[in-house]
C-alpha cells in the first residue's frame, strides 16, 4: 500500500507541476502577444475590413432592401429604399424596379395616403451578366400617427 501512495503521490505532484508550467507559459505568451501583437498605436495588428462582393460567385447582382414602416402622409421615394451593386461593384440603383402586387411599376414617391401593409417586389438586373435578382418586401403605412405637414 505504501508503494501505491508513493506512485500516485508522484503522479499528483507531476500533474500539479505541469499545470503550473502551462499556466506560466500561457501568461508569458499572452504578455508577448500584448506587446508584439499590436500596432504602434496599441490597436489590433489585424484590422477588420469590408470587401464588397467577395462571395459573389454566382455572378448575380447584390440587392440590399428591407421591409420598412412609413407614417401615413410621409413622403419617401422608392429609390431611397434599396441599394444595388453589380458583380464588379458598380452601383445599379437606377436599375432597381419596384412593382406592387398587381404588377404595376412604382415610380417616384410611394403613396402613403392610405394606411395598410403593402407587398412590393423589388428586382434588379445585372448589366454585365443579365442575371436578375428579386426580393419581396412589405411596406407598412402606419395610420395611427399622421405626418406633420408644413
Amino acid at each position: 500500500m505504501r508503494i501505491f501512495g508513493i506512485i500516485y503521490g508522484r503522479t499528483a505532484v507531476s500533474l500539479a507541476v505541469m499545470a503550473l508550467l502551462s499556466v506560466g507559459l500561457m501568461l508569458f505568451l499572452g504578455k508577448g502577444f500584448g506587446q508584439y501583437g499590436t500596432a504602434p498605436d496599441k490597436s489590433a495588428a489585424v484590422q477588420e475590413r469590408t470587401v464588397r462582393n467577395i462571395s459573389n460567385i454566382n455572378y448575380k447582382p447584390v440587392l440590399d432592401v428591407k421591409s420598412i414602416r412609413l407614417i401615413q402622409g410621409e413622403r419617401r421615394t422608392v429609390e431611397s429604399m434599396a441599394d444595388a451593386h453589380d458583380i464588379d461593384g458598380m452601383e445599379l440603383d437606377e436599375s432597381v424596379r419596384f412593382t406592387d402586387k398587381n404588377g404595376h411599376v412604382i415610380h417616384g414617391y410611394f403613396d402613403t395616403s392610405t394606411p395598410g401593409c403593402f407587398p412590393v417586389t423589388v428586382s434588379v438586373c445585372s448589366k454585365i451578366t443579365g442575371e436578375r435578382v428579386q426580393k419581396n418586401i412589405y411596406i407598412l403605412v402606419d395610420g395611427r400617427v399622421k405626418a406633420w405637414k408644413e
